[in-house]
């Protein structure tokens, strides 16, 4: 229906109210045909509105870390203090990984703590801490054996920080709420 649409559209709108470029009567108040003061046209987006891949700066006490297709990297670390805490932040630089992490005490078999689960990391870094209420080996697995062709960049930090909760044997106040 290239030819006709003025007509048709006459049909549906009154041509007082439709513009007069579009085959109507309607004109600005300066009676511009192309109504500008209420059909607001394209424009190009401003550069202020523009979403950036540019990451915040890591801090140099990130580790690079590169993970190729089909296979995974295990950090682990001892605990020797009960109640302390594990903490990590990592973050890919494009796609995803899949993120868990391992529990193995003495003479004890290994327990997944937090089942595997992948995790895209493109808007914010992934930022994680963990109580680890008994002492062992506690092993975080950044996996990609999922990933056929891609490679993985990952920027990683993880340290075992003591509960800041624990309280001392000397510490004689009350812990109750008031």
């Amino acid at each position: 229906m290239k030819n006709g649409w003025k007509k048709e559209l006459l049909k549906l709108i009154d041509a007082d109210v439709l513009p007069a470029f579009l085959g109507g009567n309607k004109t600005d108040p300066d009676g511009n045909p192309l109504c500008k003061t209420f059909v607001k046209r394209a424009e190009p987006i401003p550069k202020s509105c523009y979403m950036t891949n540019k990451r915040k700066k890591l801090g140099s006490d990130f580790e690079k870390l590169t993970i190729l297709p089909f296979s995974k990297k295990e950090i682990s670390f001892e605990v020797k203090g009960a109640n302390s805490n594990l903490e990590w932040e990592y973050e890919v630089k494009s796609r995803d990984i899949a993120f868990s992490l391992h529990f193995k005490g003495e003479n004890l078999e290994p327990v997944e703590l937090i089942p595997k689960q992948r995790i895209e990391t493109f808007f914010e870094t992934e930022k994680g801490l963990f109580k680890c209420e008994k002492t062992g080996t506690y092993t975080i697995v950044l996996d990609n054996s999922y990933s056929w062709i891609y490679p993985k960049e990952v920027y990683f930090k993880a340290a075992i920080k003591p509960s800041k909760y624990i309280r001392s044997h000397n510490d004689t106040s009350s812990s109750k709420h008031k």
